[in-house]
């Protein structure tokens, strides 16, 4: 079930008119909103245990955790889609996504409330997100329980906020 709840700015990025290609997608759930993210760029999903909280993280990270021998950032995804926090506990989940990052390939976990299932959808049941979305958006899925919005996680963040982030992370012991 979908709220009419805003989401917050994006970073200024340049726009791309790419939709989102029919396939495979894990569906997640943050607040009362549903969103997909194409599976190919599934990594892991680990609980929350694995996260070392650091408040002082930039780009929304709330911490970072350990993922097969890497520190990786782990960012609030309902801050940075504007979804008002439910819950905050043990049983939320972390999704590990690959993101091009100039030309490279660069983990980050996205902190959710829960994670539902993997769905296939068809061409026909994708349509592309509307100027006016957020730019975040890859498109929005036509689902049993309604409408769910596909997350493009290249443009999460920007260039110089991932560098800004990773950098942070780096410095973390």
């Amino acid at each position: 079930m979908m709220t009419t709840e805003a989401p917050v700015t994006v970073e200024s990025q340049a726009p791309d008119s790419r939709n989102a290609p029919a396939g495979k997608y894990l569906f997640l759930e943050l607040g009362t909103r549903e969103f997909g993210i194409e599976i190919l760029r599934i990594h892991e999903i680990s609980g929350t245990h694995t996260v070392r909280r650091h408040p002082d993280l930039p780009g929304g990270a709330v911490g970072v955790m350990t993922a097969r021998g890497r520190q990786l950032p782990v960012m609030d995804l309902r801050g940075r889609l504007g979804v008002t926090p439910v819950r905050d506990d043990d049983e939320q989940y972390v999704v590990v996504v690959e993101i091009d990052h100039r030309g490279e390939r660069a983990l980050a976990g996205l902190l959710t409330d829960r994670v539902t299932e993997v769905r296939q959808l068809e061409y026909h049941r994708i349509s592309p997100a509307a100027p006016n979305d957020d730019r975040v958006l890859a498109g929005w899925a036509e689902t049993p329980a309604g409408r769910a919005a596909l997350l493009d996680t290249d443009r999460l963040l920007s260039s110089a906020g991932l560098d800004r982030l990773l950098e942070a992370v780096a410095a973390v012991r």
